[in-house]
């Protein structure tokens, strides 16, 4: 049976309409059998396609599709992050370390509550990109959210304490830390929408909290002094 596409509308021009049916019948695909299982045939035959040149035509090839569903759902991320971002500054001038990591992550969970298909879509990518080789700041606009750059100089603003080389590895570790948490929560059965979804946002806050404000060790410090411990 072929996937509805996500959010289409009459606006839409039918190829696009094709390629998020394309884009949502893989994300269906991929977190129930995983990445590296699905064949083109299947997300074919689910999007309800005739042939296997309909990938080609629309994303050049497999990849192509993986990369177009990054780019649409970066996007969605950033454009709910510069939502609650008004939001937040509309409520206080000098919002708390612990309100910024809402900006964090609360655009993907907020995403995740009210679409299935970003719920398929972290739980499958979720993990990887923590456990990318690239630093996240790189990935993350890579996959078309590039929101991220106004939220730094906000937190910075509450780490001053920190150099710069220290801020950017705490950052670094928070955002790897929250990709996994939220990937691994996706994967759960109602995951976003159970009973545990509230405490496992705020949970989640205060760790990211706590990640980039942690009191520094001695011995942290004198590598950080020396040099060694340069990432």
């Amino acid at each position: 049976m072929g996937q509805k596409p996500a959010e289409t509308s009459p606006a839409l021009a039918k190829g696009e309409i094709t390629r998020r049916q394309m884009m949502r019948a893989a994300e269906t695909l991929f977190a129930r059998d995983g990445l590296e299982n699905v064949s083109v045939r299947a997300l074919i035959q689910a999007a309800g396609q005739k042939n296997e040149s309909a990938l080609q035509y629309h994303f050049g090839s497999r990849q192509g599709l993986i990369e177009a569903i990054h780019s649409y759902r970066g996007g969605q991320v950033q454009r709910q992050r510069a939502v609650m971002l008004q939001e937040l500054l509309g409520q206080s001038n000098n919002p708390s370390l612990r309100e910024l990591c809402t900006l964090m992550v609360g655009p993907a969970c907020r995403l995740a509550v009210v679409d299935p298909g970003f719920r398929d879509y972290i739980a499958v990518f979720g993990q990887k990109v923590a456990l990318g080789e690239r630093k996240m700041s790189v990935q993350l606009a890579a996959a078309g959210d590039r929101s991220l750059e106004r939220l730094r100089p906000l937190l910075r603003q509450h780490l001053q304490q920190w150099s710069e080389e220290l801020f950017e590895l705490r950052l670094e570790h928070a955002i790897r830390y929250a990709s996994l948490a939220m990937s691994l929560q996706a994967n759960k059965a109602e995951g976003f929408a159970d009973a545990n979804a509230a405490l496992f946002y705020h949970d989640l806050l205060d760790i990211l909290a706590a990640i980039l404000a942690a009191p520094v060790a001695a011995e942290t410090a004198l590598l950080l002094q020396s040099g060694e411990g340069a990432v």
